[in-house]
């Protein structure tokens, strides 16, 4: 018993008294990447374009740069020193061409470390424009219209380090829709994507970053676009000519002949012609007579004169939210007393 009892005191000094067993111990070349991840760098613009200014920062929660002198240089060219320079601006040259910007920093107590940072300006245009109507000879791109498609393109412009363009087909798009990744429409030469607005119709924010390898961002570009109500156009259809589109018929139309023919035409409808089977139209007389079609012939009276009122109701039967209605005048016989 007293055996062990003395054996059970000697296993607990022993585990007391030996050294707990220590984990393995980082090297120094461990400890200075360790050390040089505690310091992060900022860049504004985060995708500077070509000739342009960038600001450069660093921060730490761990080492008091402060009190650290710090160096800047340019592709192995010093540009700035001094204690807690924390800030740094570049003016980038011409597209592509990247320049190498490392960071000195010497901390009075512990060892020193660099940071390095590769800014390679290039540029990004997005251009959108909606899959909706517009008459013939209008001058304006067609817009995105509620519960409509509207098409994004971006277009690079940046270089490899030698000058060379680089072929917009060999470029990654990575796209994103208020924040979330559209990974189904990113990829490699996928350098347009197509949306369509939900029935809520809400703004979005669309953003395309261009990426000359998979880690490697040459532009990125930002547009917010948002639906609109489509519209109609209405033009005086002259027997000869057809419809006039170099005038609008607009608020007040002056009739010069006994009668006259008026052609609708939807501004930014999703459809493909004013008489397609999905435009609906609903023309009226002084809120009285109704006509179907795109088309209405105005007949004044043969004595008198006076003012009509003419309007119209024009809606997509597949579209709920597309649809607008306008009216107009139109004034007949003597206009002197009017």
């Amino acid at each position: 018993m007293k055996f062990r009892t003395f054996l059970t005191l000697l296993l607990l000094a022993s585990y007391f008294l030996l050294p707990a067993p220590s984990h393995a111990q980082m090297s120094p070349e461990q400890a200075l990447e360790q050390l040089t991840q505690t310091v992060s760098i900022n860049m504004s613009p985060e995708y500077p374009g070509p000739n342009s200014n960038v600001n450069i920062s660093i921060e730490s929660f761990s080492t008091d740069l402060d009190t650290s002198k710090i160096t800047w240089s340019v592709d192995g060219v010093e540009k700035k020193s001094g204690l807690g320079v924390k800030n740094f601006s570049l003016q980038t040259g011409a597209s592509g061409k990247p320049e190498t910007v490392s960071i000195l920093i010497e901390p009075q107590i512990g060892n020193s470390f660099i940071k390095t940072v590769v800014v390679q300006p290039g540029e990004v245009d997005l251009l959108w424009q909606g899959k909706s109507y517009t008459p013939p000879f209008y001058k304006g791109r067609s817009l995105w219209s509620n519960q409509g498609q509207v098409i994004l393109f971006a277009v690079p412009h940046t270089s490899s380090p030698d000058g060379t363009p680089l072929r917009p087909s060999n470029l990654i798009y990575r796209w994103s829709k208020d924040g979330t990744v559209l990974g189904s429409l990113s990829g490699a030469g996928k350098n347009s994507i197509t949306l369509t607005d939900s029935v809520l119709s809400l703004p979005q924010t669309i953003t395309v970053e261009v990426l000359s390898d998979a880690n490697t961002i040459v532009g990125s570009k930002s547009i917010r676009l948002a639906s609109i109500t489509p519209s109609v156009l209405i033009y005086e259809d002259s027997p000869l000519y057809g419809p006039l589109f170099n005038k609008e018929v607009g608020e007040k139309f002056v009739l010069g002949s006994q009668e006259v023919s008026f052609s609708a035409f939807p501004l930014f409808f999703s459809t493909v012609s004013n008489s397609a089977q999905n435009i609906s139209y609903s023309w009226g007389t002084n809120n009285v007579s109704e006509q179907p079609g795109s088309k209405i012939t105005f007949r004044a009276p043969s004595e008198g004169s006076g003012s009509s009122n003419i309007s119209l109701k024009i809606d997509n039967t597949l579209k709920l939210l597309q649809g607008t209605q306008r009216s107009f005048l139109v004034q007949f016989g003597s206009t002197n007393n009017l």
